[in-house]
């Protein structure tokens, strides 16, 4: 009994020793794993804070750069240490981009870890030579169910809205009726977008205006007009707009006699007006006119591009053009010397459809033509010699109007049941439409400001207001 009780005991014993043992080495290896997590965790933070900061200074880096050449801001991406450091650049507008930078590091083969930095830079230089016609803030909202904010008809009657321009919540606007007894040039009052108002109008005693661009205290406007095609208002006072000048374009190159030619759109840029005329049989279609005097206009240059010139958007002394031959229905001039204009770039759509509306963000220009199957493209045109066709949609109908903001173009259309257009254009080789909305009549022409789309309506309804939900 003796001895079996004390072997009982020594077994116990070992089996304590044992249980001892195995919460020793339990701790121990807790503590272990404590000491490896925080040091897992502190390499971590200490990885995430100099990932942070290569961000900083690289978006720094960005500002400073822009300040001095708006140009110079592209994307690029490099390796520091363990760190990639990726910098997109998104075109908002032709005047803002969208800059994002993001670093991004390996803590192991699967588990990948990444800063990022995003922030909006607008060239102020740009802004300036547009007048100050800079358009506001960014899209919010559900722009996939636009809706009517406002709308405003014209007097009498009849008269259809035909070109505009909104600056600060003021629309001025141009319209066209058969008699010539009637206003012509208007400004409303749109800082309520639900309830504009009509401020003052002007006859400017022709039978119709085409385009409009303000910029400051001037409105510049393309007449349909046989012998004042471009008109200067005073706007300084909007309560009592008044014609300071005007100008008749020659009607042949090296002739005397003057008129006989209807200007169609207009271009504001650095106190030059860009003019564009329907095709002068013995003339030019494309003037530059200096306005660095509004009192006294003077025609700078001229070009004869050989069809109707629809559209014009200026960007850095390239003027792009939407126009009417079938051989080239976009083109390019370099007008940086406006007595010496040059071809330097074209674009000849498929099917030869007229051109009829571009506006540029960044790089990109987005064109309009008459109806066709790929009637709305975006076009790469960073080098104007080599355009680079993109993605293309079908809008149903003429685009008389294009503004591109941010991930969307907003456009205009004859398309009997889908007037106003809205397409997602971020991805230039996949862009979608992205919603419509039934006009009563077609829109002649678009402009945008602080998430508002403002749409001249060939209707009585002439000035309609689009907004998104919210």
């Amino acid at each position: 009994m003796m001895k079996a009780e004390l072997v009982g005991k020594k077994g116990q014993v070992l089996v304590e020793i044992l249980v001892a043992l195995a919460i020793i080495a339990i701790t121990i290896s807790a503590i272990v794993i404590v000491a490896v997590g925080n040091q897992s965790v502190s390499i971590d933070t200490q990885n995430r804070n100099e990932a942070l900061q290569l961000a900083r200074a690289e978006l720094e880096g960005v500002l400073a750069d822009a300040k001095d050449d708006f140009s110079s801001v592209i994307e690029r991406s490099y390796n520091s240490s363990l760190f990639t450091i990726e910098r997109t650049i998104v075109d908002l507008s032709s005047f803002e981009k969208e800059v994002i930078v993001k670093v991004i590091w390996d803590v192991d083969p699967n588990r990948p870890e990444e800063v990022e930095l995003r922030s909006l830079i607008t060239d102020p230089f740009e802004i300036t030579k547009l007048g100050g016609d800079g358009g506001g803030g960014g899209l919010t909202g559900d722009w996939q169910n636009p809706r009517t904010l406002g709308s405003i008809s014209l007097t009498p009657n009849g008269n259809q809205g035909t070109g505009l321009d909104a600056i600060n919540g003021i629309v001025y606007m141009t319209s066209k009726i058969s008699a010539v007894a009637h206003a012509d040039f208007w400004i409303i009052d749109a800082t309520d977008g639900e309830n504009p108002s009509i401020v003052s109008s002007l006859n400017l005693g022709i039978s119709g205006a085409n385009a409009v661009d303000a910029a400051t205290d001037y409105a510049y406007i393309a007449a349909s007009d046989e012998d004042t095609q471009f008109f200067v208002v005073d706007i300084s006072n909007i309560n009592a707009p008044l014609v300071a000048s005007s100008l008749n374009l020659p009607f042949g190159e090296g002739e005397e006699e003057e008129g006989g030619v209807e200007a169609l759109s207009i271009f504001f840029y650095d106190d030059m007006v860009y003019l564009g005329t329907k095709t002068a049989s013995n003339g030019n279609e494309f003037y530059i006119i200096d306005v660095s005097n509004p009192l006294t206009p003077t025609i700078a240059g001229s070009y004869e591009v050989g069809g109707d010139v629809n559209n014009i958007h200026m960007q850095n002394e390239i003027a792009h053009i939407a126009m009417s031959p079938s051989d080239k229905e976009l083109v390019m001039l370099d007008v940086a010397t406006p007595g010496s204009i040059t071809e330097v770039g074209s674009y000849d759509a498929p099917d030869g459809s007229d051109g009829k509306s571009v506006f540029l963000a960044g790089n990109m220009a987005y064109f309009g033509r008459n109806s066709a199957s790929d009637g709305f493209r975006v076009i790469d045109a960073t080098v104007p010699a080599a355009v680079d066709p993109k993605d293309s949609g079908n809008p149903g109908g003429d685009v008389n109007g294009i503004y591109t903001r941010d991930y969307l173009s907003f456009i205009g259309t004859t398309n009997s049941n889908t007037e106003f257009q809205v397409w997602r254009t971020d991805d230039p080789d996949d862009i979608q439409l992205w919603s419509s909305f039934n006009f009563p009549q077609s829109i002649m022409d678009i402009d945008y400001e602080n998430n508002l789309v403002y749409t001249a309506v060939r209707s009585n309804d002439a000035l309609r207001i689009i907004t998104s939900s919210p």
